[in-house]
């Protein structure tokens, strides 16, 4: 499958690859201005489209440790999560609970509770799944490790 055709059917992953690729134009992918980063993706089942949306902005924030235009879409797709989706409507995984909690230390309330349901969530059945650990695991990583705001 050809790079263009992989990011038009999975965007979220695409971000991901692009992580591995210096100097990579990571914002061509996503939606410009307010709102989802991925709006051509409505039409998914509301699962898919939330868990492409936290994902995608999770890859993204590692993104924006380089640009400030990044950030800012991430700070504004965040915003529209808290506004427009409920944390529990995905697959249980954290993704970009370190996005949130980052707002919160910003002084945003709502952030904050963001957070912590995208975490208590993937704890519902009493232990956290292998998969969720990583992903925590990562957003921990970049906390502990992120660059200075550009």
């Amino acid at each position: 499958m050809r790079a263009d055709a992989l990011a038009a059917r999975n965007p979220d992953a695409s971000l991901w690859w692009l992580l591995h690729v210096p100097g990579s134009d990571s914002l061509r992918l996503v939606d410009g201005g307010k709102g989802p980063l991925f709006p051509r993706l409505h039409s998914q089942a509301i699962e898919m489209w939330t868990e492409a949306e936290l994902s995608g902005l999770h890859a993204l924030w590692w993104h924006a440790q380089h640009s400030v235009a990044i950030r800012a879409r991430c700070l504004l797709a965040a915003e529209w999560l808290i506004a427009e989706i409920q944390p529990d409507n995905a697959t249980n995984r954290p993704w970009s609970m370190h996005v949130f909690a980052e707002m919160a230390i910003g002084g945003n309330g709502d952030a904050g509770m963001y957070a912590q349901t995208l975490m208590h969530n993937c704890m519902v059945g009493g232990s956290v799944d292998r998969f969720s650990a990583c992903v925590m695991w990562d957003a921990a990583d970049y906390i502990a490790n992120k660059k200075p705001n550009p």
